[in-house]
């Protein structure tokens, strides 16, 4: 079970640095709205969801120049609130995507880039975000899979960290639950994206930056021994630490 409590928390202590230190977030929106444009459904009266939109609203700013809508949607109050100041222009709505208030068949496009994995049910989510979605519209979405972090929970092992790790859905699962919802799948892959940091306790403490440091109310205790062992552990396997990424994404159309 989620703490969505915890979530709203640490994503909004985190929003006035998110935008510095969310690399991997900012590429994965901006590559997930470059493979929208041969669709050319940022068109005019046309309504899109922004679920998960954090402070940057790349979706939004997509809208900017036609009289289509965007409804940026986020758990935290505070990084809708960045949002606004760059966009007035938009609807901006807080709440849990596990919850949402919205009546069936209304998007033309529902757009999520690194927010999926927070959902307490992936499966119903699919489900819900299909009703909302009109017919011939698309979901566009770019998650994070479960062959993510894999150098990060290495060295946590090698190390005697032994840190807990929010768990990633897995491509083929999610692929499967698309398929059930009986759409038309138009695009899908998955691709890796490396951050590059001095030592692995560097890249746990821009997680922590970016609020994505949930760990189900369970505090990640580290040792001086173990903390000593971190920080020179990228000195005997390389002159840096890369944190590895794998992220899955789906262009569907609803029938």
């Amino acid at each position: 079970m989620i703490n969505k409590k915890l979530v709203e928390k640490n994503f909004s202590s985190a929003s006035q640095q998110y935008s510095q230190s969310a690399t991997v977030q900012e590429f994965a929106s901006l590559d997930l709205l470059e493979k929208l444009t041969k669709y050319k459904i940022l068109q005019n009266n046309q309504l899109a969801l922004d679920l998960g939109c954090g402070p940057n609203g790349h979706l939004q700013y997509s809208y900017q120049d036609t009289s289509g809508k965007v409804i940026n949607f986020d758990i935290s109050n505070q990084m809708l609130s960045l949002v606004k100041k760059n966009y007035e222009k938009g609807i901006f709505v807080q709440g849990d995507m596990d919850w949402l208030p919205f009546k069936s068949c209304v998007f033309d496009l529902i757009f999520s880039s690194f927010a999926i994995q927070w959902s307490q049910n992936i499966e119903l989510l699919f489900t819900e975000l299909a009703k909302l979605t009109k017919r011939n519209g698309l979901l566009a979405l770019a998650i994070p899979n479960d062959f993510s972090l894999g150098n990060l929970k290495l060295v946590s092992r090698k190390t005697g960290c032994n840190f807990i790790f929010k768990e990633m859905p897995n491509h083929d699962n999610m692929l499967k639950l698309i398929k059930n919802l009986g759409a038309k799948v138009l695009e899908i892959g998955k691709y890796s994206f490396y951050e590059k940091f001095d030592n692995p306790l560097q890249a746990i403490r821009n997680i922590k930056k970016i609020g994505a440091n949930y760990n189900n109310s369970t505090k990640n205790f580290i040792s001086k021994k173990s903390l000593l062992s971190l920080l020179s552990y990228d000195k005997i396997v390389s002159d840096y630490f890369e944190n590895d990424w794998n992220i899955s994404y789906f262009i569907v159309k609803i029938n």
